[in-house]
């Protein structure tokens, strides 16, 4: 919602997916984590018009769901992850009504807490991330 000419809020929802080797030795261990993301932010427009610059700050809380597999045992568990930020980011407008849009990179905090089979482990983060993992590709349909 355009609460004027450079300043908008709104809601984002996403899914995450993500599967990988545990590197160890002689052995086969896997996780698999599926989160669902739901982030209200806030955004500014520094450069208006069919291509333009933009700074958000979120709020982002997730959920997700953990598959772990290790010397062929498999283990479930669950995380839960809040974090806040401000991220940069370009649009394309392709029509009225949406727009195209890419963002890279992240400051702020994030917490994440995951269990595992009554197994608890939390790491917190105060940074800047501006790796490859960092950036989206969106589209915004405007009602």
């Amino acid at each position: 919602y355009f609460l004027s000419d450079h300043l908008a809020i709104g809601v984002q929802a996403r899914v995450s997916c993500l599967g990988r080797k545990l590197d160890r030795e002689g052995d086969n261990a896997s996780r698999y984590e599926n989160n669902l993301w739901f982030s209200p932010f806030l955004r500014y427009y520094l450069a208006s018009g069919k291509v333009g610059v933009f700074a958000e700050g979120s709020f982002d809380l997730g959920y997700g769901f953990i598959k772990q597999t290790e010397h062929d045992v498999t283990e479930k568990g669950n995380s839960t992850q809040i974090s806040l930020g401000v991220s940069p980011g370009i649009y394309y407008e392709i029509h009225p009504k949406m727009t195209l849009e890419f963002s890279a990179g992240w400051l702020g905090y994030s917490h994440v807490t995951r269990k595992i089979e009554g197994i608890k482990e939390t790491s917190s983060q105060l940074g800047f991330n501006f790796k490859t993992t960092g950036l989206s590709l969106g589209v915004t349909f405007k009602l």
